[in-house]
């Protein structure tokens, strides 16, 4: 419920990006200067962030986005561009007791490239006699000369009892929509892809279209399977065909291992990889593809990209 997140109630003017920072680990005192990540700039935005929040410091916190920077709520609003955060801050704050304050107590990070970085983590608005609301999120940052900069901001309610986003977070970057084109086949894939069942699943639904029309279509539902701890997924195509895949991850490239069975009985399996590029791309191919006694030739590297609106 809106209760338990950092975004107020749907009456109220929504809340600005407050989650939008990045923590790195603390360095020990006996650890020398050469030994910081590269990355250290990024506890230098963190820090300026949060001091910027809890001083209501509007121009402050713009100086920590992104020209184009976009901030998505858990109930799927948007906000685009310096100006409409500037006004989502102004209108955020004139309601906030001074008293409230921004804490990250939990967080993670990686370089997906030199210029690209995520961040995910957990935010606490902490008030003077109010129980702390509580805000997940993703963050994408760009680096911009010798600062990094936020790209885009995705608040989401935590999960509740029961969930398997947890197991499931390391593919949240797969949320969205999503299209392809395959230059050999002819064809296009339209994805759409989103959390479902108190984000104890990933469901993608999918469109093959050749010349613009629909050749076939069908849902791939993510999870995590508690007995063999892995994700597995389910597919169900719109000719009667349906298969299950096994998860895994290798140095940022994720395998699937999939089993297929087509409407006449046939079995098939291919070997599914999906490599993350930005926020806005990934690579996908297949390989070591079968279908019956049949070898069929691997489906080359293609880049899927992030429907913009």
């Amino acid at each position: 419920s809106c209760s338990s997140s950092v975004i107020i109630a749907q009456e109220q003017p929504v809340a600005p990006p407050v989650t939008g920072v990045i923590i790195t680990p603390k360095v020990s005192p006996t650890q020398k200067t050469a030994d910081v990540s590269p990355t250290a700039d990024l506890q230098k935005a963190l820090e300026g962030y949060v001091a910027a929040f809890n001083k209501r410091d509007v121009e402050g916190l713009l100086r920590y986005w992104s020209a184009d920077g976009i901030y998505v709520t858990p109930d799927g609003r948007e906000f685009h561009g310096q100006a409409e955060l500037k006004q989502a801050f102004e209108n955020y704050f004139q309601g906030l007791e001074s008293e409230v304050r921004l804490e990250i107590p939990e967080y993670a990070h990686e370089l997906i490239s030199p210029k690209i970085a995520r961040e995910t983590g957990v935010a606490f608005l902490y008030g003077k006699e109010t129980e702390p609301l509580e805000s997940t999120y993703t963050a994408y940052y760009i680096r911009e000369g010798n600062e990094w900069k936020l790209e885009s901001v995705k608040e989401i309610e935590p999960a509740g009892p029961g969930s398997s986003y947890e197991q499931l977070q390391p593919l949240e970057w797969l949320i969205g929509d999503w299209s392809a084109e395959n230059a050999i086949t002819q064809n296009s894939v339209l994805m759409k892809n989103s959390w479902s069942m108190n984000q104890n699943f990933i469901t993608s639904n999918f469109t093959v279209l050749r010349e613009g029309e629909p050749v076939i279509s069908g849902v791939q539902i993510i999870g995590w399977d508690p007995v063999a701890e892995t994700i597995r997924s389910w597919i169900f195509d719109s000719q009667g065909g349906f298969g299950t895949g096994s998860w895994s991850e290798n140095e940022g490239k994720w395998s699937v291992r999939t089993l297929f069975q087509t409407s006449e009985g046939e079995k098939a399996s291919a070997i599914n990889i999906y490599t993350p590029v930005d926020a806005d791309s990934y690579l996908y191919e297949s390989v070591s593809r079968q279908r019956g006694s049949e070898l069929l030739p691997s489906l080359e590297e293609i880049t899927v990209n992030r429907l913009q609106e």
